[in-house]
Parts: structure tokens; sequence; C-alpha cells
């Protein structure tokens, strides 16, 4: 019987080692033992609290965090190049940029001007790349002697366009100063236009177009007389002629205007003249003109410009009345009054005395100011009790 106790008791211990008894763990949530990195995985601790026993699981590597450098600017020709270095460890990788698609416009008129070009045709290639010439922001050009000039450009064929516009103006410069002549004598609206648009871009670019006192008054008054026209002062509001360029238009008979000067150009003080088969125009003012017929007729047309000048006429002169009218209010509102002080009287439209009689009493002090146009103001003890004003 004892022999069967033990042998149960045996049996006993070998199932308890045997793991009929195993801790059933319950983990905390884990700290981070040790931080990953880009290049190596970290670690992660957990710990049993019923029996303490710990284990151990890896974290993963973290991503790479990438720096972008372009080594090289794409081109129409060539591809670019860009790095990518990461800024915890020496990893590093390079990509290709795929060279740019030709900006068809502007390759277009870069085309376009070359062939104009070689056929000598300088004025048709300034004509079709101004539009292109236009949209400089896409490009910045830097200076460096009046020889040398860098161009830092993302549209090669806007830059070519450049540099192809500087070599007309540089190259060609007494052709350009020819054709300007040309363009006032023969009416010929598009080049003057076209001519006088790159002289206003003349610093800027690096060259510049020379017109004369007597050619840049004759695009400025081009200029001011583009437009449609009625009657002035009339309450006839239909168009009676329209002037577009060199071209007069009234009613179904058309013009062309040669530019002159009347009396003959002398001096900078002169004033320009339009001459047709009818007449002379002359310019008053923006917007309206007068033109002198051959039989001495001289009548007065007005353009919408010429109706918003007068509109702004009318506005500035009653922003000048209520001015004036707001300054004699704010005169009269400062007056002097009974009851004020030295100072505020002063401060007044009266101001500062032409002369001052003090009185001094056993009861106070008494003064009398004495103004222009026998006006006064009596003071007791430094109060006014009294104006006398003769107006």
């Amino acid at each position: 019987m004892k022999k069967f106790a033990m042998l149960c008791m045996v049996l006993f211990l070998l199932l308890s080692l045997s793991g009929c008894g195993e801790c059933e763990h319950e983990y905390d949530d884990g700290v981070i033992s040790r931080e990953p990195t880009c290049m190596e995985e970290g670690a992660k601790t957990y710990t049993c609290s019923l029996c303490g026993e710990i284990k151990t699981e890896s974290v993963e590597k973290k991503e790479h965090t990438y720096k972008e450098e372009i080594t090289k600017e794409p081109s129409y020709t060539e591809n670019g190049e860009k790095n990518f270095s990461c800024m915890n460890c020496d990893d590093l990788y390079t990509e290709s940029i795929p060279a740019l698609d030709a900006e068809p416009y502007n390759q277009s008129i870069y085309e376009q001007m070359l062939k104009f070009c070689d056929n000598g045709d300088y004025i048709e290639a300034l004509i079709v790349g101004r539009d292109a010439i236009d949209t400089r922001d896409a490009y910045t050009i830097l200076f460096g002697t009046d020889s040398e000039y860098a161009v830092n450009s993302k549209d090669d064929a806007k830059a070519r366009i450049d540099d192809l516009t500087r070599e007309i103006f540089n190259v060609h410069a007494e052709y350009i100063k020819e054709q300007i002549q040309c363009a006032i004598e023969n009416s010929d609206y598009e080049i003057f236009d076209t001519l006088y648009y790159y002289k206003g871009l003349g610093y800027q670019y690096g060259y510049q177009v020379v017109f004369s006192s007597a050619q840049e008054w004759a695009y400025v008054f081009t200029r001011e007389l583009q437009g449609e026209y009625r009657y002035f002062e009339s309450t006839d509001r239909s168009i009676q002629l329209e002037i577009e360029k060199f071209n007069l238009k009234m009613g179904d008979k058309e013009y062309i205007l040669n530019f002159k000067f009347v009396p003959e150009w002398d001096s900078e003080y002169k004033e320009p003249r339009f001459v047709f088969e009818n007449g002379i125009i002359e310019e008053i003012r923006t917007g309206l003109i007068a033109i002198t017929y051959k039989d001495g007729t001289c009548i007065k047309y007005q353009s919408d410009a010429g109706e918003e000048w007068e509109e702004r006429q009318k506005q500035r002169e009653e922003e000048k009345k209520q001015n004036e009218e707001k300054r004699k209010q704010e005169y009269l509102a400062n007056e002097p009054k009974i009851g004020m002080t030295a100072d505020e009287v002063k401060a007044s439209n009266w101001g500062n005395p032409e002369k001052i009689n003090k009185t001094t009493y056993e009861w106070g002090v008494t003064e009398q100011w004495c103004y222009p146009d026998y006006k006064y103001i009596y003071f007791e003890d430094g109060i006014v009790t009294a104006i006398q004003d003769h107006n």
C-alpha cells in the first residue's frame, strides 16, 4: 500500500513537471528597448505580469528620409538628373529627368523668326517674336558687360527667341532706324507700333530702339486718336467717324491718314497733325479731336475716352467744391466762443492777436485782445467773457 501511494506521488510530480501547471502569460504593451533606424531594426520588450517572463520582438527599419537635388536641368535635347540622398544615413540614388517637350507655341515662333531672318525680313521676325518676348516671367536675363549677358531659363525656346531678338537689334541697328522712318512716312502702323513696343523694353533687354522726338510724338499722338467718335456736346449718340491705326472711316468713306507737323517741325513744342484727303485732324485733349475741313469748317468730335475724361473732370470739380465747403465749415466751427481759455482762442481761426491790452484790478485781471478789422476778444481771469466783431 505504501508503495502504491509513493507511486502516485511520483506520477503527480511527473505530471506537474510535464507542463500541466504552465503559466498563462499576460504580457504588457511592451517598451522600445532599441530605436529602429533606416539602417538597423529596433527591438521591443514585453514582460509577463504573472511570472515576470520577458520576450523580445524586432521592430522594422524606418524608411529613408530623402533630400532631392537637381544636379542637371533638363533641356529640349538632353535629359536632366536628380539626386536623392538620405538625411540620416549615406543611402544615395539618382534618377533621370526626361527631356523637356518643346513648347509648341514658342518653338514655332522661334522657327518662324529664323525663317524670316534667313530671308532678311528682320522686321517681320520682330513682329512674330513680340508675343513670346512679352511673356518674360518665364525666364530672367542677367547682365554682365554691354556685350556679355547670361540667360537662365527652363524654356530654351524663349531664351533662343530673346537671343535672336538681341542679334537683330544689335547687328542691324541702322536698318531698324531706317524702318522706323519708313513706317512713319508710309503710315505703316504695325511696324511703327512694334518697334516702339521694343523701345519700351530697351533698357531691360540690353538693346535700345532709337526714336527721334518727332517720331515719338507721332506714336503717342497716333495712340491717342484711336477710337470711335460722335459729335461733341451733342445729343446725337450715333458714331460719326472711327479712327483705327492709320485708317479714318466716315460713314461709307475710308481715308488713309498721313502724319505731318503743322506748322513744319522746328521745335518740340509744335503740335503734330494728321492729314487726310478732306482735312486736318488735331487732338485738343484725350478723346477730343477737331477736324478742320477743306472748306474751313471745324467740327469737334468726342470718343468714349473723352466722355470719361469729362466725367472725371466733373468729379474732380465736385470734390474740390465739397472740400472747400468742408474747410469753410470747419473754419466757422472753430470761431472763438464765450468761455474759451486763452490757449483755445489761439487754436481757433482767429489765432494770435496783434495786440493785448491788460488791466489789473483788486478783484482780478482783464485783457483785451485786438485783431485786424476792429475785432476784439475780452478776458476776465483768463476766460473769454465778450467778443466784438464788426464784420
